[in-house]
């Protein structure tokens, strides 16, 4: 499912010897290059530093969505900041015997397509994109208006950039391990105790903790009477290795990221485990601590569930494991009421 194809040029002007049908096949061609996570080449002087400001890496991925990271210097130190939102590409239509992009625009997540796309991405825009092979890319980026607040340069940056490998390249169509490359929304989490059979929702709970840890500052004091409250949030995992958690507030403005990396257990043929770590690991390195196992309970089309053994303590002072159960629906689907409330009234004085 490609929905940047409907936002390709007009063909006019393309060699009448190429058929509609050949047209097609080279821009499929070019589609399926450019989707996948690109690491700028930090080696190489194409490496864009200007106003502070560092392209880190650009994903784009089947759904036509991408994940843009950026790290910016402020007196803090250095701060990685993402945008996300739809890619649109649009080929050049004055080529002579085969099929060129022209541009690719970033754009926000609402936005709408109209008869044409606009010169810009309202987020970035790619030109001069010369495809070296499967698995090289260089462009010109140009940043747009949404990123003036963190990235504001005036001139393009000239980028080179590496594709990563993808974890499952020969998962089989409608397997597990192509299911769950999409964006997915959480809207609930259960804990089941060892005496339990059924259990018990805390997903409000889980909501205010996520609230607590984004609003904390350095020092360690709250600002939670302040902080802008989380109303939903979604998971995107990615075919290269990525996971990226987006909390929105209630008019589903994005207010915080958390990035992280997963794969495959190693003995998992079926797709049905995987494991996550923060994105400052390496798989080689991890301990078990640092290693998230999940086991798929249920996957399909609209519905993930995925459950992960815990540990907690129990009244008596013991330690049991206990299991967590985690909802998902398609992220294109209607937001649930969310009936939590204020998350305050959830978090330890």
């Amino acid at each position: 499912m490609f929905l940047i194809l409907a936002a390709c040029s007009s063909n006019a002007g393309v060699d009448p010897h190429l058929t509609q049908e050949e047209i097609l096949e080279q821009q499929l061609r070019q589609v399926n290059t450019i989707v996948g996570k690109w690491k700028i080449r930090r080696d190489s002087k194409s490496f864009a530093y200007t106003n502070s400001c560092q392209l880190v890496s650009i994903e784009f991925t089947e759904e036509g969505k991408f994940i843009l990271k950026l790290s910016y210097d402020d007196t803090d130190g250095s701060e990685e900041v993402y945008f996300r939102g739809l890619y649109f590409i649009a080929f050049n239509p004055d080529t002579t015997t085969e099929v060129s992009v022209d541009r690719v625009l970033l754009m926000t997540d609402d936005y709408t397509q109209g008869a044409s796309l606009p010169e810009t991405g309202q987020i970035a825009t790619l030109t001069d994109i010369s495809i070296e092979s499967d698995t090289g890319i260089a462009f010109d980026l140009s940043l747009g208006s949404a990123t003036d607040a963190v990235c504001n340069t005036q001139d393009p940056l000239s980028i080179q950039a590496a594709k990563e490998a993808e974890i499952a390249p020969d998962a089989p169509e409608g397997s597990n391990g192509q299911l769950l490359l999409r964006e997915w929304r959480l809207i609930d989490l259960t804990v089941t105790l060892p005496s339990e059979t059924e259990g018990s929702s805390v997903y409000c709970q889980f909501l205010a903790d996520q609230f607590a840890y984004y609003c904390l500052e350095e020092n360690g004091e709250s600002t939670t009477d302040t902080c802008v409250q989380p109303h939903t949030m979604t998971f995107t995992f990615t075919g290269y290795g990525t996971y990226l958690i987006t909390v929105f507030d209630i008019d589903l403005n994005p207010i915080d990221y958390m990035e992280g990396q997963w794969r495959w257990q190693p003995d998992s043929s079926s797709f049905d485990r995987f494991q996550v770590i923060d994105t400052e690991e390496d798989w080689t390195s991890a301990t078990a601590e640092d290693i998230q196992d999940l086991s798929i309970h249920r996957l399909s089309e609209d519905i993930f569930q995925v459950d992960e053994q815990s540990s907690m303590d129990a009244p008596d002072g013991s330690e049991v494991t206990v299991l967590l159960r985690y909802f998902f629906q398609t992220a294109d689907q209607p937001i649930p009421a969310n009936s939590c409330g204020d998350l305050n009234d959830y978090l330890e004085d």
